[in-house]
């Protein structure tokens, strides 16, 4: 999870990518789109 984090992250005023690619255990490669891309959370 931290490496997608990482991959999607752009810093400001770069806009975020609109989709990732991530891979299974197993090497398939998907791309996912990323609709929502609202970060909520608490430290």
């Amino acid at each position: 999870m931290i490496n997608i984090a990482y991959n999607w992250h752009r810093p400001v005023p770069h806009k975020m990518a609109p989709s990732i690619t991530i891979s299974d255990n197993y090497g398939k490669i998907e791309t996912t789109n990323l609709t929502r891309r609202e970060l909520v959370g608490k430290w």
